[in-house]
Parts: C-alpha cells; sequence; structure tokens
C-alpha cells in the first residue's frame, strides 16, 4: 500500500522515537498573480542541523519558516529553522516533552502558528507553538490524546489546524484558533466502523478552509476524504471514487473558494503512483500527473499554488534494490496551469539512498521545498533537507 504511506510513516517514526528515547503542509501564498510560473530548477540550502524538517511557511524570498524534530543522542526536541536574507538560522523552541513539529503557518514573520505532537504517559499529545517574533511558546490544546499534522492561518485571529484521533478507529479530528484560545470542533460524522484521517488544511479566510485526508470504511480500500469549514461547522464533500483502488490525500492549497488543488497517492491492482484532484467550486476532479520514470512508487505529499497557472508539489519515489530496501529520491512536480511535468530535483552530496520531501511553500518570487535525507548502510541519522527554485516569469 502506498496510500499515505507517507503519514503513516511520520506517525510511526514519532512513535519509534519516543519509544528509542516523523504532508499540506502548505500555504496560501499572498499577493499572488498568473503571471508568474513554477521553478524549473532547484538547488540543495547548506543544512543546519542532525533532524528532519516537515513542514515550511514563506512570505516572501528568504523568509520563511521551517519546523521539524531532530533526534540528538536519543532525546527528541522540536526544530524551528528561519531564513532571511540568503541566511538561515535555528531558532530554540521549547519542549513539551519528546515534540516533533509536523507543520508550520506564518501570516507574518512576527507570527507564525507551528502544530506537532509531543508523548505523555506513552499517549499523543496534540502541541501547538506560536511565534511572536522574538521566541517560540507553547499555547495549550484543550485536546488530551490526538496528532496534529498540518495548520492553516490566514491571520492573528484565525487559524485551522487538523489531524487525526489516538483512539481506534481513529477518525478526523480539528482545531481552530479565534484569537484568544484554540477549541476542539467536531468533524464531520463518518459511517459507523469507518476511521478517517485529515493530513492537509488550507484556508482562505475564516469561513472558508478545506481539509483532505483518507477515511477507510470496512472491507473497502482507503478513499479520499475532503471536507470543509464554513466557520460553524464540518461537512464532507464528495471526491471522484474507483473500485478496488485505494487513494489518499496528503496536502491541499487553495486560492479561492474556486480553486484547490489535492495531492497524494492511489495503489490498485494495476500499480499506483501519485494522485492530483482540482476544485473548480462545484466538484472535484481527477488531472493527470506523472510518476517518477523508472521508480516502483511515487507518492507526493505536499502542494503550494501561488496562483491558477503555478503550482508545485513535492513528494518521493522509490525503487526496491536487490536487498528489497528501497532507493528514494525527491520527487518534484510543476503545474502550468495545463498539465503536471516533473522537474529534476538535487540530492545533497554523496550517495544518500533515501531523500524525500515532506513540504513546501512557494510565494510569487520563489519555493522552498523541505524534508530529510541518511545514508541508510552508513548509519540511521536523518540530516534535514532544504531544496530552494526560484520563480520564472
Amino acid at each position: 500500500m502506498i496510500v499515505i504511506r507517507w503519514l503513516l510513516l511520520r506517525r510511526c517514526r514519532v512513535a519509534l522515537i519516543v519509544a528509542v528515547s516523523i504532508v499540506v503542509g502548505c500555504s496560501y501564498a499572498y499577493g499572488a498573480t498568473s503571471e508568474s510560473a513554477p521553478p524549473n530548477t532547484w538547488s540543495v540550502a547548506p543544512q543546519l542541523i542532525v533532524g528532519e524538517l516537515n513542514g515550511v511557511s514563506c512570505l516572501g524570498l528568504n523568509r520563511c519558516v521551517a519546523v521539524g524534530g531532530p533526534s540528538v543522542d536519543a532525546v527528541v526536541r522540536p526544530l524551528a529553522e528561519m531564513g532571511n536574507q540568503d541566511v538561515w538560522t535555528v531558532t530554540p523552541t521549547p519542549n513539551a516533552g519528546n515534540t516533533v513539529l509536523t507543520a508550520v503557518s506564518c501570516v507574518s514573520m512576527a507570527r507564525c502558528w507551528a502544530v506537532g505532537n509531543s508523548s505523555r504517559d506513552g499517549r499523543p499529545v496534540p502541541t501547538i507553538e506560536v511565534w511572536n517574533g522574538n521566541h517560540w511558546s507553547i499555547k495549550p490544546s484543550p485536546a488530551s490524546a490526538a496528532f496534529l499534522l498540518s495548520v492553516s492561518c490566514v491571520s492573528d485571529t484565525s487559524c485551522v489546524a487538523v489531524g487525526e484521533t489516538s483512539d481506534s478507529p481513529s477518525l478526523p479530528f480539528a482545531e481552530v484558533w479565534n484569537g484568544e484560545h484554540w477549541s476542539v470542533t467536531s468533524t464531520a460524522d463518518l459511517p459507523l466502523e469507518w476511521s478517517g484521517t485529515l493530513a492537509g488544511v488550507s484556508c482562505i479566510s475564516p469561513t472558508s478552509c478545506d481539509a483532505v485526508g483518507t477515511t477507510t470504511p470496512p472491507d473497502i480500500p482507503t478513499q479520499t476524504l475532503v471536507e470543509r469549514w464554513d466557520g460553524t461547522r464540518w461537512s464532507v464533500v464528495p471526491t471522484p471514487t474507483r473500485s478496488f483502488v485505494s487513494r489518499g490525500f496528503a496536502a491541499v492549497s487553495c486560492l479561492s473558494p474556486a480553486s484547490c488543488v489535492a495531492v497524494g497517492s492511489f495503489n490498485g491492482n494495476s500499480g499506483g503512483g501519485t494522485l492530483v484532484e482540482l476544485w473548480n467550486g462545484k466538484q472535484w476532479s481527477i488531472v493527470p500527473s506523472p510518476n517518477h520514470p523508472n521508480r516502483f512508487d511515487s507518492e507526493l505529499t505536499g502542494v503550494s499554488c501561488s496562483s491558477v497557472s503555478s503550482c508545485v508539489a513535492v513528494g518521493i519515489a522509490s525503487l526496491p534494490n536487490v536487498d528489497q530496501n528501497p532507493v528514494v529520491r525527491t520527487l518534484i512536480e510543476r503545474w502550468n496551469g495545463r498539465s503536471w511535468t516533473i522537474t529534476t530535483s538535487p540530492a545533497p552530496s554523496g550517495f544518500a539512498d533515501y531523500n524525500s520531501l515532506a513540504g513546501v511553500s512557494c510565494t510569487t518570487e520563489h519555493c522552498e521545498a523541505v524534508g530529510f535525507y541518511y545514508y541508510r548502510y552508513r548509519n540511521i541519522r536523518a540530516d534535514t533537507l532544504r531544496l530552494s527554485g526560484f520563480i520564472s516569469r
């Protein structure tokens, strides 16, 4: 199964790290125009620290915040990096206890919200941190047990964070920030015995958010899930389905109530690969998207649109080798308003046999993609990975 394997891997990695001692993220780019085209050249940014980056939010050229979770000496700590004028620095983040940050959304360089998960008595606890321009601080979450996977903010007083409950079966989960406190909101009801996850969210106003993920009915392959927030309640929006095909979304990027892009992956009897669907204000429809040539599996884990004709999606592509351990490479695709194409993505120096991208954020000037890489046969240490691409015009 390749559907949302990245999300399962992220959750399992958090559990694994906690036991021994981790997506979208995506953000709305303000001031976007239809004149810009996605980048077709990318470069590897310098690595600052051992660890993994899971999400990124950019407001302009080199005005970005990336979050994740490094593991140093078997201690898990949240990680935040900031980029300004070609210089990236690590900013101290408070640790609620084995904390990993999974996503971030900024409305200014003096106000960013990051979400993730900590461990308390062996249970996952939602973690929310806020940046005020000088330091990060933890904000209380009313939930006692859940995973937070994505967050989207449109102002200082309006954010939505989504994920899943830690129940069995897991159910979609959401929290809303109103400028004073976070509160849990009831997501749309799923039929009895169905499970579900909201993996990505994108808001264009306090009363218009789209969250995407997966739902799994009993004895039926996993299917895509879209829920819409109108400021008061969540409702399920139908998406295309196919018999005997597992499908799931990992991230979404919306520009208006009539323009959203959701990405993920599918798996069927005849194989699987990337999945992209577009929302036109009335319905979701599948758009052809390429898979990496000569790769066994391809998945899209993040997407960001700066205009209706300029979107970038990132993910991973893997190919099993002789000992059945897949060699994984980064995957970047561009949308020009008509079709998706694969863009060559660079790798860190040396031969890292696992390179992955988890999130991307684009403005009208550039895109920043984040993830991690490691050398499986040398050590198990993961290093942060950031790729920068400049928008062509």
